[in-house]
């Protein structure tokens, strides 16, 4: 007798039929977690003008933490020859999270998500 054979496809839609369901239910890293420290606003302020002043020129934004805001200081050098011809935009802001980068995205104001959308 030989083992039950699946095809990539079989698995995909038994996982899709068993784990579907959790798909619905909320979880906390999509969730906007607004911050309250000065510096954070300060941060999330500077980034919305940056935003704004890049207006349809630009070509990639990205988001991130300590690393993608280093580039500002330290890693200017390696900003400048890759992604500053892009036309890329530093969304980075040290310290965040996954529920902050989200809250800088959809907080209401202008942000990166409604950026995004005029431009599609």
């Amino acid at each position: 007798m030989q083992p039950a054979r699946f095809s990539r496809f079989s698995l995909l839609a038994w996982a899709s039929f068993l784990l579907g369901p959790l798909a619905a239910w909320p979880h906390s890293a999509v969730e906007p977690l607004p911050r309250s420290e000065g510096w954070w606003k300060e941060r999330h302020e500077l980034l919305n003008r940056r935003v704004a002043e890049a207006g349809e020129k630009a070509r990639l934004i990205i988001l991130g933490d300590s690393i993608t805001q280093g580039w500002e200081g330290a890693g200017q050098a390696v900003w400048e020859r890759y992604y500053a011809p892009r036309h890329a935009v530093n969304l980075g802001i040290g310290g965040d999270r996954i529920t902050g980068q989200v809250t800088t995205t959809m907080d209401g104001s202008e942000t990166t998500a409604e950026w995004s959308a005029r431009r599609q």
